[in-house]
């Protein structure tokens, strides 16, 4: 059920392309590129979010992946919202 840009492997793009591609397409593969490229990995970016999450005082929010995707581990809460 994922939204794609539709990048292929070698594809070149700039950050702005991805932006676009994540903001107006809703595209999971640009979040998932652009995750890669600010952290190494979309595991090391969802760390990220969570610290974020706790430095701004979330106490039942805990981030999987930088989509937003399905995963049972992957939950807020109205408070933290």
């Amino acid at each position: 059920g994922a939204k794609l840009c539709g990048f292929e492997v070698g594809d070149q793009l700039t950050v702005e392309q991805l932006f676009y591609g994540l903001l107006i397409y809703s595209g999971n593969d640009a979040a998932n590129a652009l995750a890669i490229h600010i952290a190494g990995s979309i595991e090391a970016f969802a760390d990220m979010m969570n610290e974020e999450a706790k430095k701004l005082g979330c106490v039942d929010t805990h981030f999987v992946n930088p989509s937003g995707l399905h995963d049972d581990d992957h939950y807020t809460s109205a408070y933290d919202i």
